[in-house]
């Protein structure tokens, strides 16, 4: 098949051209269009299609510079083809070379067709009403686990009423062109989503949920002990926990505050030490006077009790020692902070290598990854004068 040609090429089609645009005015009398914009607007029209097909480099074309055949193209730029020889190697180099010179993009929908498989995956996260947080080094990692299996990543933000619709969930996979789904729901994670997901075998590992299969999460209540451990080996035994609010622990709350909170108890009691629970909001000068430690359920507590205490007189970690838990390494001012981490990036290459593993047999449950955490040795914590 020859390479299209714009109908302004050659004199007879020039004047084609205008009988057409003549014809269509006759056509559309009432709307009094002018022949010579007609013309002007399918002259472009014809310029920009010849311009996006003439540029669309086929395999043909890379086989034509290189001096391959097609079916050597393919299983190249497929990643079917791992050469060992230097000859081999060298081949393969000229044609991604000629294939990026090229502008070469493989038709991903024919790809999906032959094979069955899209070669991507779906991150799918809750509205903000279900307080969706997610780290860029999670969406890092998830990337670079991505890459070397040739898959790309596909970040979709969807309702709990599109996730539970028994006619809509189903079709989720096809409509984002994805072969498997990470989803990741804060809290009040719906009942029907779970049984919708068993019931139809779809592939998909939930991050951040804590369950027995199909999960990638952090190992929370290890890091409430590591934090408050720290303070108890420095010396201190008047040992707060400081909880962003000072409600019951709810069925739906994600378990991160639950379990944080027996980290820090049980390191307590193991010390015959008395836990001692405050939120955020109770702290001030009067309710912290007791205490030589804290332990802070989030980073950002740290920081404000930190300048809190400093405004009245204490400072950190000579009058007062702060532990924390987090996703990063975190700064007061001079002063790093102490405190156990969490580790996003894995989080995301290990629910990648799972999810890998679901889409192949996705009616098999997996045992799920639980990911301990790192300990960042900082500045707030000396022992008590």
């Amino acid at each position: 098949m020859g390479r299209y040609q714009p109908a302004t090429t050659q004199a007879g089609d020039a004047s084609r051209l205008v009988l057409w645009a003549k014809n269509l005015t006759k056509q559309l009398p009432s709307y009094n269009i002018d022949v010579n914009i007609l013309i002007n607007y399918r002259q472009i029209a014809c310029s920009h299609q010849r311009v996006s097909l003439t540029a669309m480099s086929t395999i043909k074309d890379i086989a034509a510079r290189v001096g391959v055949t097609d079916m050597t193209v393919s299983r190249v730029l497929n990643g079917g083809y791992l050469p060992k020889r230097a000859a081999a190697i060298a081949r393969s180099r000229e044609i991604h070379r000629v294939a990026e010179e090229l502008g070469y993009r493989p038709n991903a929908s024919a790809r999906a067709t032959r094979h069955g498989r899209h070669h991507a995956v779906a991150l799918v996260v809750g509205t903000p009403d279900r307080h969706v947080q997610y780290h860029d080094e999670m969406l890092d990692g998830i990337q670079d686990a991505c890459e070397p299996r040739g898959q790309h990543l596909i970040l979709s933000r969807m309702t709990e009423r599109q996730l539970t619709d028994e006619n809509a969930l189903p079709r989720v996979l096809s409509e984002l062109a994805a072969d498997g789904l990470l989803i990741q729901w804060f809290y009040d994670t719906p009942n029907e989503l779970q049984e919708l997901v068993e019931r139809y075998r779809l592939p998909v590992v939930w991050v951040g949920r804590k369950q027995e299969h199909d999960c990638v999460f952090s190992e929370e209540t290890r890091s409430g002990q590591l934090a408050t451990q720290r303070l108890i080996d420095a010396g201190h035994r008047a040992i707060a926990f400081v909880d962003y609010c000072d409600g019951p622990i709810c069925p739906n709350q994600h378990h991160f505050r639950a379990d944080r909170r027996a980290g820090y108890a049980a390191a307590m009691i193991d010390a015959g030490l008395e836990p001692q629970f405050m939120s955020i909001n109770q702290v001030d000068a009067v309710s912290l006077k007791p205490f030589t430690g804290v332990v802070t359920i989030l980073a950002e507590h740290a920081k404000d009790i930190t300048w809190m205490a400093m405004a009245n007189g204490r400072s950190v970690p000579n009058s007062l020692s702060i532990a924390s838990i987090g996703l990063r390494r975190e700064q007061i001012g001079p002063l790093t902070l102490t405190m156990s981490c969490m580790r996003p990036r894995q989080t995301g290459i290990r629910a990648i290598e799972l999810l890998e593993q679901k889409i192949k047999k996705p009616g098999q449950p997996l045992t799920s990854v639980r990911l301990d955490c790192d300990f960042i040795e900082g500045d707030t914590v000396s022992p008590p004068f």
